[in-house]
């Protein structure tokens, strides 16, 4: 689920000595569960404005909205999940810090 996004991470942390700073709010906005096909958008103007554009991060339109935030020097992101849109609503967390010169991170399984 976060794999990708991991590694975007992990390519910025090499590049730059941090992570994009900044905060992104569920992206997309409205959950998937709610729109008519069930998916979330396929629109990606949500995902061409910072932080996500800094980071790189490369959207695969599916059933999972992602928040971000970070101040450089650690971030915690989310993929938020209602598999079978039944209203059980999942979250998995990745947490990252620089330590060094490396790249740290841990992923909470879903809730």
């Amino acid at each position: 689920m976060l794999h990708g996004l991991m590694l975007d991470l992990a390519a910025a942390a090499d590049t730059n000595h941090a992570f994009p700073v900044g905060t992104a709010p569920l992206t997309p906005a409205t959950p998937c569960c709610a729109a008519a096909d069930r998916e979330c958008s396929h629109d990606p103007a949500p995902w061409e404005v910072d932080p996500w554009k800094t980071i790189g991060f490369r959207y695969a339109p599916a059933h999972l909205q992602y928040d971000y935030t970070s101040d450089g020097k650690t971030f915690t992101a989310h993929a938020v999940f209602d598999e079978k849109c039944d209203g059980a609503i999942g979250k998995v967390t990745l947490e990252g810090r620089i330590k060094g010169k490396k790249f740290q991170y841990k992923v909470e399984d879903p809730e």
